[in-house]
């Protein structure tokens, strides 16, 4: 970020960040590659128990401010090693709920709440034949994901709308006031 106010405990651990002037995140594990943007955002830090027994200061909640975007890919898909898969998250806010760290101190988020006009957007494009994607936006978006960051559920409130489009270029289109998927 441009600046960053960091508050510490009496052990110089982070309990909370505040970032301006432009925030990037960047995240690369085996074959998952996740970067984003944001105008602002505040990191949210707890002590937590590690494998080891000792504590393990690790962000557990992050908020993002302003024209915010956060893209995900994945290289190389169950049943075809060549082909990838991307998701997209577009909103004016995005919050993130991350489960304790992992072995090797690695965090992952558990949910992840947009609003502000959010958008998102998953594609499957294989290593042959055409990609098939599907948008999904409406006034507030709330993804649970699984280890991994797999999507488990994802539910939408307020103008939701999903639009699919199949290998065959076809696009289908649904409208509500709530989605549940």
């Amino acid at each position: 970020s441009g600046t960053a106010h960091i508050v510490m405990d009496a052990k110089s651990q982070p309990t909370q960040a505040e970032l301006n002037g432009g925030v990037t995140y960047a995240s690369e594990r085996g074959n998952a590659a996740m970067h984003g943007t944001a105008g602002e955002g505040t990191l949210r830090f707890a002590s937590e128990p590690s494998a080891d027994g000792r504590a393990e200061t690790a962000v557990r909640h992050a908020e993002f401010r302003r024209d915010v975007s956060f893209d995900d890919t994945i290289a190389g898909l169950a049943k075809d090693p060549r082909g990838r898969a991307e998701r997209q998250v577009q909103g004016q806010k995005v919050d993130v709920d991350f489960a304790p760290p992992q072995a090797e101190g690695q965090i992952e988020a558990r949910k992840a709440t947009a609003s502000g006009n959010p958008v998102v957007t998953m594609r499957q494009i294989p290593s042959k034949g055409p990609a098939t994607s599907t948008r999904i936006s409406g006034d507030e978006l709330v993804a649970m994901l699984d280890p991994g960051n797999v999507l488990k559920t994802l539910d939408g409130t307020g103008n939701t709308k999903v639009i699919d489009e199949s290998k065959d270029g076809s696009r289908d289109t649904s409208q509500g006031d709530t989605l549940h998927a």
